[in-house]
């Protein structure tokens, strides 16, 4: 508000000082045209007219030098803002416009996003006029461009300065709202380091539980294998053991059939032994009654029979002991 009051004030004095000369000179005056122009916001007219104006000796002043700096400023065209600005500077050190012009200059700086120039010239700004009203915006713009630089916390404590030690400043509302803003950052950051510090962690915990589980599971194979060889082991084991019970049951059902065939013709023999027997007696009986003679040959058939009755007997009962003996052996196995 105050920048506008100082430029009207530029401008009246300007026409002011045009009144005294004639009517004509005024009226085809290029100054009095541009200043109409700016006075109206024709900001390209205002420039036409001011530039035109600023190569006459007689305007080579700080009021029209300073308007046309301003106009530029309205119109967009920063950089007529740098480059005339600084002529203003070099030609008129002593004019109370300096300030407004040292803080347009930095304003251009921050528009074309030369932000490093703007936060020099806003610094130099503040620290050479401490006092003047613009201290606050130029504080503001430098806190700005210090933000879009990416350098937050230098500019975190410049937005609360313009707050607590500006609270009418036009800015304030604009600096709160950035303070805001960086203060949600640094939660924003914060969440983000735990969520990174958690999801390492996590990730750590579960390539830890992953390798636990493939360690336990080659351990478990290489058990599992072994048990499965040493399994293998006993089963051919057995299979030989059985290979060998097999071949001796074999050569035992064969011992036992053999012998079982020579039981069964010993038997044969011995029963017909003991029928030829009872024949010789019913015989021998029978001579009794035909004299002694007879009875003595008999006699003497009767005991050969008897002996190989007898003989046939014992070759029985052993047959039998070798049977016992093969059935008991093959019940053991």
């Amino acid at each position: 508000m105050r920048k506008k009051v100082v430029t009207i004030v530029a401008v009246f004095c300007l026409l002011f000082c045009l009144s005294g000369l004639s009517a004509e000179t005024s009226q085809n005056s290029l100054l009095v045209q541009g200043l109409e122009a700016y006075r109206r916001g024709d900001w390209t007219s205002a420039l036409f007219f001011l530039r035109k104006a600023g190569t006459q000796p007689e305007n080579i002043n700080a009021e029209t030098w300073y308007i046309l700096v301003m106009s530029e400023m309205y119109a967009g065209d920063y950089e007529s803002v740098l480059s005339d600005g600084t002529w203003f500077l070099t030609h008129f050190p002593g004019s109370s416009y300096v300030p407004q012009i040292e803080y347009q200059i930095g304003r251009s700086h921050f528009i074309r996003e030369d932000y490093e120039e703007a936060v020099e010239t806003f610094t130099s700004f503040c620290n050479s006029y401490p006092e003047h009203e613009l201290v606050s915006s130029a504080l503001f713009w430098m806190a700005e461009a210090l933000y879009q630089t990416f350098h937050f916390d230098e500019a975190a404590p410049i937005f609360e300065r313009i707050v607590k030690e500006y609270p009418d400043s036009p800015k304030v509302t604009e600096a709160a709202f950035r303070i805001e803003l960086l203060n949600q950052r640094v939660r924003e950051e914060k969440l983000l380091y735990l969520l990174r510090v958690t999801g390492e962690e996590y990730l750590a915990a579960r390539e830890d539980y992953e390798r636990q589980i493939r360690e336990s599971q080659t351990d478990e194979m290489v058990n599992m294998k072994t048990a499965i060889t040493a399994l293998q082991t006993q089963v051919d084991e057995l299979q030989n053991q059985l290979e060998v019970e097999l071949s001796r049951n074999r050569m035992l059902t064969s011992r036992i059939e053999f012998l079982v065939q020579q039981n069964s013709q010993l038997q044969q023999i011995a029963e017909d032994a003991l029928t030829s027997q009872k024949k010789q007696a019913a015989e021998s009986s029978r001579s009794e009654k035909n004299g002694t003679a007879v009875v003595s040959g008999t006699s003497e058939t009767a005991s050969q029979n008897q002996d190989e009755l007898d003989l046939l007997k014992k070759k029985e009962a052993l047959l039998r002991i070798l049977l016992d003996s093969g059935d008991q052996e093959g019940e053991s196995r």
